[in-house]
């Protein structure tokens, strides 16, 4: 199981991975140097009386954890992305925004990188999206083959 890395740990691998010149890690926060997340769909929201139950007629999440969880990943032919379906539900009694970040990690050395972030969330309510990430280095993954999704970090913070 991977344990939370720091922002800074991430872009130090982060630049070594491309082997690009990175002067701080700090110089660009929210931007990740080796992949690019681009939203292809309105999040929608939905009630639920709480953190939903696993459904066992349900396809099995890809990765969960805090109540977050992620469809298996589907390819993008024309990118070499891959879509993948995020629900970030707030089982909490207070409204609460979230960043989930999430990483993608294939055969040859694919990694890429996601980061989603909900406005309010209230209590009980689900936010879900589809999500295209892709491993701007370049490196591709065979047809048939499909990386593993980790969430390593879920953040709740207070409006």
């Amino acid at each position: 199981m991977f344990k939370p890395i720091s922002r800074t740990a991430l872009a130090f691998t982060a630049c070594a991975l491309t082997l690009t010149a990175c002067t701080s890690p700090s110089a660009k926060r929210d931007a990740h140097p080796v992949a690019t997340a681009t939203k292809t769909s309105a999040p929608t929201s939905r009630p639920s009386p709480h953190c939903p139950p696993k459904n066992p007629k349900a396809a099995a999440p890809a990765a969960e954890k805090d109540g977050v969880r992620i469809a298996a990943p589907v390819r993008q032919k024309d990118t070499n992305g891959f879509l993948l379906g995020v629900d970030v539900p707030n089982c909490g009694k207070k409204p609460a925004r979230y960043e989930v970040n999430v990483r993608l990690i294939g055969p040859r050395g694919y990694l890429a990188f996601l980061q989603v972030r909900t406005d309010t969330v209230q209590p009980g309510q689900t936010v879900s999206g589809v999500y295209t990430a892709r491993d701007e280095g370049g490196t591709s993954i065979e047809e048939g083959d499909t990386p593993h999704v980790v969430i390593y970090n879920v953040i709740t913070e207070k409006p």
